[in-house]
Parts: structure tokens; sequence; C-alpha cells
């Protein structure tokens, strides 16, 4: 239960995305959000490939750091000798054996990693690529928070269509993944040397009311949160000019996500809501039997 409170700790370290900029799944023309899980995957793919990215100088402020680094990886990926079919380096010559030891020996887990940058039927429908998953295995990473953003009137439709899209991915190759459906699934899937898969929404605008909460669990989704840019029924949402907290109905939710152990992520929740959430769900954790 104590992982509810500290999972946005992991997950949003840089560059904010603009105020309605959420990504539909359906939508396909509506600009993405990009921001630091893309320019890991990105890099990540670079280094398997063995292309060279600069450095980008520390002292350049955040935005124009993420500008730099992103025209050197779109110049890194229109080089025409890129072979995209060759096998990962071994980390083990780029880095220290200390370093290997220590991420072979923990649980990595990355709070903001959607599998693919592709939401085509074409992305998911087919197997992984052999040089796909040799990145998989060897990023280090035990468990990939596989979530996108969902909002408005078409959220609920969007959220079951991505839950079965990418279930169904996941399945469909099970030699590099491993679904969650409790703590525990990680470290299995770690001792297995497989990629562990949370399941998660960038928002709540898929409930549509608290039995909601359930049925989805039951779908597969371990981690949801609660707003996201904008104001919705639950709370506030991060660029919203007044943080009014949460609303009597986000209390209902955060109960009913209690009731089924579903992580509450707050990582896009202004500073007011987030003590709201806190305080809501320590109330509503106290009432579970052998929760603390």
């Amino acid at each position: 239960m104590v992982a509810r409170a500290v999972i946005a700790a992991i997950k949003h370290t840089g560059a904010r995305p603009r105020a309605g900029s959420a990504k539909k799944y359906n939508n396909p023309d509506q600009r993405n959000i990009i921001d630091n899980s893309l320019i890991r995957i990105i890099l990540a793919r670079l280094r398997h490939q063995g292309e060279v990215v600069s450095s980008v100088p520390v002292s350049l402020s955040g935005r124009r750091r993420f500008v730099a680094t992103m025209a050197g990886a779109a110049a890194a990926l229109a080089l025409p000798s890129m072979d995209i079919a060759q096998p990962a380096p071994d980390p083990k010559k780029k880095y220290p054996p200390k370093v290997i030891d220590l991420v072979e020996r923990s649980l990595v887990i990355d709070m903001l990693a959607p599998l693919k940058l592709d939401f085509t039927p074409q992305a998911y429908a087919g197997p992984l690529s052999d040089a796909d998953a040799a990145m998989f295995r060897s990023s280090g990473i035990t468990a990939f928070h596989n979530s996108i953003g969902v909002g408005g009137p078409s959220a609920y439709d969007d959220s079951l269509s991505f839950m079965a899209a990418w279930s169904g991915f996941v399945g469909r190759n099970t030699e590099v993944f491993a679904l969650v459906g409790r703590a525990e699934d990680i470290d299995h899937a770690k001792a297995k040397r497989k990629i562990a898969v949370i399941m998660g929404l960038q928002n709540a605008d898929e409930f549509r009311g608290p039995k909601d909460v359930k049925a989805f669990y039951e779908l597969g989704l371990r981690c949801a949160q609660l707003t996201y840019n904008s104001q919705n029924l639950l709370g506030s949402g991060s660029t919203d000019r007044v943080d009014g907290g949460i609303s009597d109905y986000g209390v209902e939710i955060i109960k009913a996500m209690n009731e089924v152990g579903m992580l509450i992520d707050v990582s896009h929740s202004p500073a007011w809501c987030d003590r709201a959430i806190a305080q809501a769900h320590r109330h509503y954790a106290r009432e579970l039997p052998g929760t603390q």
C-alpha cells in the first residue's frame, strides 16, 4: 500500500506536456505527448543500432536540452547506414561491473514506458521482432508501465481498446513479456529473465462510476492516474490555474481503487490535490483488512 504514495516520484522528471496535448488512442491525427520516456526509448534504440548521439551540454535549460536531444536523435535516425537487425551491444563492455551487478540484482521499474510509440493495429497485432526483443532484454529494465493518456467522451471505449490490444500483444510474446497481476509477478518475471508489463492509464475518465474500477481491474488494469492536465470529475489537473483538490466523486474512486488494490498515480495532480488524495488513501487503506 505504501508503494502508491511514492509511485509518482518515479515517473515524470522532465518537460511537462502543454495543456490540451493529451494522447488519444484512436485519434492518430492528434499530436502525441513527447516527454522523457520517448527520449529514453529513442536513445535506447539508437544505442541498440550502434549509432552515436552527440552529448548535450548540461548547462542548457530543460526545454533546450530536450530540443537538442531530440534533434540529435532525429539526425541519427535519418542516417542511411543504420542496420536495424544489428544485434544489441554487450552492456558489460560499456558499463563498470558494479553498475551491471547493481542492475542485475535490483528491480528496475520504468513508470512511464509505452511498449511502442506506434499505436496502430500493425504495431500490436504481429509478433515482436528479433531486434526489438533483443533491445528489451538488454535494457536492464525489470518492468515497464505500459500506459497512455486518455480523456474526453471516448475515454471509456479508448481504454477498453488499449487494454485489449496491448494485453493481447504481451500474451502473444510471452517469450519476452509477462503481464503483472500481483506485485510478486515482477519478481517472477525477473527470475525468468522476462520483461514484466504493468498495464496502466494516464487519467481516470474511463471510470464512469466506482463500479468501473473493479471492472477494469479484472481486465488487467493495475495503475491509473486520477487526473491529467485539465480538471476532470475527480479533481484538478496539473495545468489548471486553480488547484481545487479532489471532489467527493474522486474520493469514491480512491476508495474503489483501494478495495481492489489498484495503484493510485498522482504524477499529474497539483500539490493540494496530492495532499487530498493522500488523506483519502490513508483513510480507506485503514479500513481494509491487513493494510497499513
